[in-house]
């Protein structure tokens, strides 16, 4: 069973590697995926996590305090609230409980990292391999026998002030993901899909707004197509105005999130 693995920050980074390790040594029926470590260097990193959304049985979502917020996490959540059904996404907490979670992150059934909570969601998961699944008794063996490495991994998790920041700035993944857009129309499923959520965005903003980020960005062209550069006067605006507007975009299409 194909397994999409979701993150965003250093702590949450630890968390889907660990379960990426520790999954398939549960069940080994189970195929996990994050985008870290399994697109080779070179791939159109879109393509292929659109390809993947094509093909997944289920999603999961690794969460922390510091990235309920994040724009790639709420993104990868779309994608996967579009690609299956509620039942078959679960956030996975760590430091967190279930009623921090708001927006579209509320509309799935969330699993602490607690030994009991990661029972009940193996469970689950072996359920979903239906004729291959595990007899009860062999899963709760094989669950005991490998929990404890899970915790290990997980007790060695730093706290978010031991972590020397190395993400990119809001903006900079807000703007990763508005270049996403460009080029989508030539493709076909899952990157329509992202295509459509990125549409549905920007009908939130100003005509001059969307105007702003479509020039700013390249939405909607061809990735052969050269960015153009906004000039303020054709507008009747100012430079420090351009500027101005395209932030109060950028702000306003994280707050919607």
């Amino acid at each position: 069973m194909d397994i999409f693995i979701s993150w965003s920050g250093d702590r949450s980074r630890i968390v889907a590697e660990s379960f990426k390790d520790w999954l398939p040594r549960v069940i080994q029926r189970l195929k996990p995926w994050i985008s870290a470590s399994d697109i080779d260097k070179g791939a159109r990193w879109l393509k292929e996590i659109s390809k993947k959304l094509e093909v997944i049985n289920f999603g999961i979502i690794c969460l922390t305090p510091e990235n309920l917020d994040e724009p790639w996490i709420l993104f990868e959540t779309g994608a996967l609230s579009k690609a299956l059904d509620s039942s078959s996404v679960c956030p996975i907490l760590l430091d967190l409980d279930p009623s921090s979670l708001k927006g579209p992150l509320s509309q799935f059934q969330a699993t602490k990292l607690q030994k009991d909570d990661i029972l009940k969601f193996i469970m689950t998961l072996n359920k979903n391999l239906k004729d291959e699944k595990l007899p009860e008794s062999q899963l709760e063996e094989s669950y005991n026998l490998w929990w404890p490495k899970l915790l290990e991994r997980i007790d060695n998790i730093p706290n978010p002030d031991e972590i020397i920041e190395t993400e990119r700035s809001e903006k900079d993944i807000l703007l990763e993901i508005l270049r996403i857009a460009r080029g989508l129309d030539r493709h076909s499923g899952g990157l329509r899909l992202l295509d459509e959520m990125t549409q549905r965005d920007l009908a939130t903003l100003t005509h001059l707004e969307e105007m702003v980020l479509r020039m700013r960005f390249g939405i909607g062209v061809s990735e052969d197509e050269p960015l153009k550069r906004i000039n303020p006067e054709e507008y009747g605006i100012t430079e420090n105005r351009l500027r101005e507007l395209e932030r109060k975009a950028l702000r306003k299409l994280r707050e919607k999130k």
